[in-house]
């Protein structure tokens, strides 16, 4: 049994890139300890969010996007291809990215993974109002990540299923776990994950706040005190780190077009993915992609 401030002491060298020497000579051990540490490599954890299938500016796989249309002639056809070269760009970001980081050893999708049937805007702003068709194409996007495990969240009501929770349909197609709340261990560093969070003019705010009731729960052993507490639901990345915890709000895997993003709402929107390494002494390092999107511009007349 390795001792913990020895584990945590070859780890913070194994970070800097120093050699099992130079770390064994800073933490009073031999060099095969360094290297037996060593072998035990990080645990990789992508974590996946607000894909929002089914929506115009959703993750959309090739098979669904919509056809480019040659020569437009209308109001309707320029908007159509709009989302047509947004669907491709937010595909070919998110699968390229998904390439460069393969293989993971767990996946967190923590909710909205599926649009719904758009009942506010009567369809409109959809892809397509089946449920059964968004569950596939969210199932196709997550089948692109080379991973051991999946732990799944439900998303917003609205999107996910008011009275169905439809998202169940893409947890057990990966033969997974899927709850309102979840809370993972990994090499003693404990995951609170769950959809929702207030979505404020300061994001930290949010993020405090779901830290704090964290500690009001885990104060009487009724939640597990969270080492790093994920949400996703603003469509925005932001990343407190406090002195026993480290909070992030994770960005969204849908483009900016949707009629409230565009009508009603002003603050900016995140596409891309954040991937966690978990080491043995429980460090967290993150690992933050945030796309830059020509779809996302906004030009004059």
């Amino acid at each position: 049994m390795i001792d913990k401030l020895l584990l945590h002491c070859v780890c913070d060298g194994l970070r800097a890139g120093y050699t099992y020497k130079k770390i064994a000579d800073n933490c009073g051990c031999k060099p095969r300890t360094v290297q037996t540490i060593a072998k035990s490599k990080p645990v990789r954890i992508l974590f996946f969010s607000d894909s929002h299938c089914g929506s115009n500016v959703g993750l959309t796989p090739p098979a669904y996007q919509y056809s480019i249309i040659e020569n437009p002639t209308s109001q309707e056809h320029h908007r159509r291809n709009k989302w047509a070269k947004l669907q491709r760009e937010c595909w070919n970001w998110y699968s390229a990215k998904i390439n460069e980081l393969n293989p993971v050893d767990k996946v967190f999708a923590v909710g909205d993974m599926i649009d719904g049937d758009g009942k506010r805007s009567g369809g409109t702003e959809l892809i397509t109002t089946d449920r059964k068709v968004q569950i596939a194409m969210a199932i196709e996007s997550l089948e692109l990540i080379d991973t051991s495990g999946y732990i799944f969240t439900y998303g917003t009501a609205y999107h996910t299923g008011n009275k169905e929770d439809f998202e169940t349909d893409i947890a057990e197609h990966f033969h997974s776990k899927i709850g309102s709340h979840e809370w993972e261990e990994i090499n003693g560093c404990t995951f609170d994950l769950k959809h929702s969070q207030s979505g404020t003019k300061n994001p930290f705010t949010s993020l405090y706040n779901e830290i704090t009731a964290n500690r009001e729960w885990a104060t009487v052993n009724e939640q597990p005190k969270a080492d790093v507490l994920v949400r996703a639901h603003t469509h925005r990345f932001c990343l407190a780190r406090m002195e026993d915890c480290v909070a992030l709000a994770l960005p969204a895997l849908q483009g900016y077009g949707t009629k409230f993003g565009q009508r009603k709402c002003i603050r900016k929107v995140n596409f891309g993915l954040v991937l966690f390494d978990v080491w043995p002494d429980g460090e967290c390092v993150e690992h933050v992609f945030i796309a830059s999107l020509a779809g996302h511009k906004t030009h004059t007349n």
